[in-house]
C-alpha cells in the first residue's frame, strides 16, 4: 500500500519548512512515495478561514483539499508541531482516512493558563501594531524552536528561521494564536486510534519535551518512538536528513 504522505508545517511557516526532508524523501524514495505538502489557511497567500478561530476549521479545510485531490486515502499525516495540533485534529474527525500518524515536536496537551494569555497578548499585538510582529515572534520564539546544538553550531540555519518568522501575515499570527490558545487536549483522541502512530522529537526540544512525549505514547495502542539527536523543535529543518529517513521507514512499515 503506497499511502499518500502528508506533511503540515508548524505556525508560523509555511510548506517549505518541509522542503529539505521532501528532497530527501524523493531520493529515499526513489519517487515512489506520494507525497502532498499543503499550506494551511491563511499561510503562504491563502485566505483565513471564514470563521472565528479554531483548529476544527483547519482539520475540515485540510480534509476537504485532500478528498478533492488526486490521491484517495487512507493518508499517512505527518505534522509538525501546529501541523501535529491540525493531524490530531483530523484525527479526531476522520479516523477512517488514516494509515497512520506521524507527531513530529508537538504534543496532545491543551495549554497552560499561562501559555494561553501569551498567545492571547501577541494576537492583539499582530493586530494592533503589525509592523512589529515579525520582531516579536523573533524575540519570543528563536531561543526556543531550534536546540542549543543549531545555535551554537549552525548559524546559518537560525538565520533561515529567523527570517522566516519576519515575514509571518500579521493576520494569520493573530488568528492562529487564537486558535491555538483554545484547542482541546487530545489525549483522548490518540487513545481511540488504531492506526500505527511514530512519536518523533529532538532530544533538545523545548516547546514540547519528552515529558509530553511519554504522555502521548502511553495512551497510544501502537506507539512508537524516534528521538532526534541534537535537534529541538524544529527537528524537519535542524536534521532533515534523519526525519525523512525515519518517516520512509515508519511509511515501508505500513504496506
Amino acid at each position: 500500500m503506497n499511502a499518500p504522505l502528508v506533511l503540515l508545517h508548524a505556525f508560523p511557516f509555511g510548506p517549505n519548512l518541509w522542503s529539505s526532508v521532501v528532497t530527501e524523501l524523493a531520493a529515499d524514495s526513489s519517487g515512489e512515495m506520494p507525497i502532498v505538502v499543503p499550506a494551511l489557511p491563511g499561510f503562504e497567500g491563502t485566505a483565513l478561514p471564514d470563521a472565528p478561530p479554531n483548529l476544527a476549521v483547519v482539520a475540515d479545510a485540510v480534509l476537504n483539499q485532500l478528498l478533492a485531490g488526486d490521491h484517495a486515502p487512507p493518508f499517512l499525516l505527518a505534522g509538525v508541531s501546529l501541523g501535529g495540533y491540525v493531524a490530531m485534529a483530523m484525527a479526531r474527525r476522520r479516523p477512517d482516512l488514516l494509515a497512520g500518524l506521524v507527531l513530529v515536536d508537538t504534543k496532545a496537551t491543551a495549554d497552560s493558563d499561562q501559555a494561553r494569555e501569551v498567545r492571547l497578548a501577541t494576537a492583539l499585538r499582530a493586530e494592533q501594531d503589525p509592523a512589529t510582529i515579525g520582531e516579536v515572534l523573533v524575540d519570543q520564539l528563536l531561543p526556543k524552536l531550534l536546540g542549543p546544538s543549531t545555535l551554537r553550531d549552525r548559524p546559518e540555519v537560525a538565520q533561515s528561521v529567523r527570517a522566516m518568522l519576519r515575514q509571518a501575515p500579521p493576520a494569520t499570527v493573530a488568528w492562529y494564536q487564537r486558535a491555538m490558545a483554545q484547542r482541546p487536549d487530545s489525549l483522548a483522541t490518540l487513545a481511540e486510534l488504531t492506526c500505527p502512530v511514530l512519536v518523533v522529537y529532538g532530544d533538545e526540544d523545548e516547546l514540547s519535551p519528552q515529558v509530553e512525549q511519554d504522555q502521548m505514547l502511553a495512551v497510544l495502542r501502537s506507539g512508537h518512538r524516534q528521538i532526534i539527536d541534537g535537534a529541538g523543535h524544529l527537528s524537519p529543518i535542524e536534521a532533515p536528513t534523519e526525519v525523512a529517513r525515519t518517516i520512509h521507514a515508519f511509511w515501508k512499515g505500513l504496506a
